[in-house]
């Protein structure tokens, strides 16, 4: 009884060392992890609408390494594409997006800003928290902060 309780201690310990690493690795390997990000701004724009429909829907996007597709969603259309990434650099291909019109032109308008300065993105960097997605000469496109 005693070898097969140390057998499950030790089996526990080694599986939580385990964890641990594989939680470093994904860490690391941010966005492209199919973790999602929130847009939190964009650029050239003064006034970003976080929420829109009672807070039930938000500009976001996710990379999946897998099947290197980007997806996500402005606050009215869902969209797909597919990127190539090499170290920081990125290159988004054609966006596949739906075309809905909302009631508020405000939000027509941050959808369109969105997905212009999407085709834009050449780099991405995480610190901490937020993304941020940049055009070529590095100037910041989109800032997103970690959502789950």
């Amino acid at each position: 009884m005693k070898k097969f309780l140390t057998l499950v201690i030790s089996g526990g310990l080694l599986g939580l060392g385990s964890y641990s690493v594989a939680a470093q690795n994904k860490s690391n390997k941010m966005p492209f992890d199919e973790s999602i990000w929130r847009v939190e701004h964009l650029s050239h724009q003064k006034t970003f609408i976080k929420f829109y429909q009672n807070d039930q829907k938000f500009t976001y996007l996710s990379f999946n390494p897998y099947t290197n597709q980007i997806n996500g969603s402005g606050l009215c259309n869902k969209f797909l594409s597919f990127f190539q990434k090499n170290g920081d650099q990125v290159t988004i291909g054609k966006i596949e997006r739906q075309k809905n019109t909302c009631l508020d032109p405000q939000v027509n308008a941050q959808d369109e800003l969105f997905f212009n300065n999407l085709k834009l993105v050449k780099s991405v960097s995480v610190s901490g928290k937020y993304l941020k997605l940049c055009d070529k000469n590095n100037k910041i496109l989109i800032t997103a902060k970690f959502f789950k």
